[in-house]
């Protein structure tokens, strides 16, 4: 499932790092695997609606699966019902 790159902005992230000290090869660094982490890791509502699509669907099929069963039993049971006395 193709994941929305979340924003976050490395170039802030450096900026305020750097200016609390951290050494800028340091800052850049975590600012691109932080980065990474969000990208590939946190889902983004375009994610949870591709999932909710497909939960929708498989709940369809499964009703649709759960009623033609209850139809066939329906029609055995009155199928059987003319051997009854």
């Amino acid at each position: 499932m193709p994941m929305t790159n979340l924003a976050f902005d490395t170039h802030k992230f450096v900026k305020d790092l750097t200016k609390a000290k951290m050494p800028p090869e340091q800052a850049e660094a975590l600012a691109y695997h932080y980065a990474s982490l969000l990208n590939d890791r946190i889902a983004t509502k375009d994610d949870i609606r591709l999932v909710e699509a497909k939960i929708d669907s498989v709940s369809k099929d499964l009703w649709i699966k759960v009623l033609s069963a209850q139809i066939a039993t329906i029609v055995v049971i009155v199928g059987l019902l003319k051997y009854l006395p």
